[in-house]
């Protein structure tokens, strides 16, 4: 869900660039750049927590 927010939010970003509305395309790339950096942590977390939870033969 992260991941689809951070594609609307840099789509938006796009969009208003060349609308020339640039205060909205600062916003939205901002909030675009947070939620991918949230995405990626979490995804790292994931995988770290499925490396140690593996059974070691």
């Amino acid at each position: 869900m992260l991941l689809v927010f951070a594609a609307a939010s840099a789509a938006t970003a796009v969009y208003s660039a060349l609308a020339g509305v640039y205060p909205i395309t600062v916003i939205e790339a901002v909030w675009s750049l947070v939620t991918l950096r949230r995405f990626v942590l979490r995804y790292r977390v994931e995988q770290l927590s499925v490396v140690e939870s593996s059974p070691v033969a």
